[in-house]
């Protein structure tokens, strides 16, 4: 219980943190194939004395078409399906490319990733420098997107 109720305080002061901070994120394609990537351009503004290090893609059960997570051998956490999230990806920033603020993430999807409405969150990891990871801020932004059913392929 504590560790949501820590969770949820964080998920507040990282809320307020972006109004001033942060990043955007635009996403061209909002209806894709099953295996298509999704291009997403985003803008960093970095906060004094922190910069973007990585981002993560995860989810909520609660916001994807449901054996989501199992279908791409992932493990939810928790047991209250409010909560219950799965981390799909992640993916550090090459030292040398650190100042960039504007950027184009790609969210590779597989054959594997189920057809319906997806909701996932792109969060990007700011550390301070030098760093620390004490001091660590988790800012996210919502990716709502579709994968159309996969086509049957015709008998000839």
């Amino acid at each position: 219980m504590r560790i949501f109720a820590f969770a949820f305080i964080a998920l507040v002061a990282c809320a307020f943190a972006a109004e001033k901070n942060g990043f955007t994120l635009e996403a061209e394609k909002k209806l894709i194939a099953p295996g298509e990537s999704i291009p997403i351009k985003v803008k960093i503004e970095n906060m004094e004395g922190y910069k973007a290090r990585a981002w993560y893609v995860l989810f909520f059960k609660t916001n994807v078409p449901e054996g989501a997570a199992e279908a791409l051998g992932k493990k939810y956490t928790g047991k209250n399906p409010a909560w219950s999230f799965a981390r799909i990806s992640e993916a550090w920033f090459a030292k040398d490319t650190l100042e960039q603020t504007e950027r184009v993430l790609t969210l590779k999807t597989s054959d594997k990733w189920l057809p319906g409405d997806y909701k996932v969150k792109i969060q990007l990891i700011f550390r301070q420098t030098p760093p620390d990871t004490k001091t660590d801020k988790y800012l996210s932004k919502d990716l709502i997107f579709t994968i159309q059913p996969a086509e049957e392929k015709k008998a000839e």
